[in-house]
């Protein structure tokens, strides 16, 4: 689903107007897929408040990551230096990480550490994947990658399927949502 805030104004400001929004959002994902994607698109939007960008993305990827919105991935769509400027705050305090399409429409991260860029990366060159594969390519330890998958697990960008390895013993097996 594509929300176009243009619909709904160029200047938004106010957590009490953020509120309404996000309200109108939510309304409008109940009854899609849960693994449809979410794109919040900025488009023509000229200015957000701090307040507007907290209480519509982050309190969003912040019901994302507890799992409130289903298996769906939140991506931001659009952005200029008057919109991506107060997410960015919002996502640093809440220390939450997004997922923005760019220009060229390649998926990118906003407000991830570099290993967690590099590692988003790697994992989109894959269609599937384990964490010992990903390790060894990313010359990592396996649990050093599974520190790195946590939050893009947690941020809808990668799904994860709970599969039996050769020796018996219970393996994840890892693909992205969006490539």
């Amino acid at each position: 689903m594509r929300y176009q805030f243009s619909e709904k104004g160029t200047f938004f400001s106010t957590r009490q107007r953020g509120d309404e929004v996000r309200g109108d959002i939510e309304a409008r994902l109940q009854g899609l897929e849960p693994n449809e994607p979410l794109i919040l698109d900025f488009a023509g939007v000229e200015m957000i408040s701090f307040s507007f960008a907290d209480e519509v993305v982050g309190r969003l990827l912040e019901s994302s990551k507890a799992g409130g919105l289903g298996d769906r991935v939140i991506l931001l769509a659009n952005l200029n230096a008057e919109t991506s400027d107060p997410i960015e705050r919002s996502l640093e305090r809440r220390e939450l990480i997004a997922a923005y399409l760019d220009v060229d429409g390649s998926v990118r991260l906003m407000c991830a550490p570099q290993h967690l860029e590099q590692t988003f990366t790697a994992v989109q060159a894959h269609q599937q994947f384990r964490t010992p594969e990903l390790a060894t390519e990313l010359n990592i330890s396996v649990q050093a990658c599974n520190n790195r998958l946590k939050p893009l697990l947690a941020a809808g960008l990668l799904r994860r399927k709970n599969t039996t390895g050769k020796s018996g013993g219970r393996q994840f097996v890892y693909s992205p949502t969006m490539s």
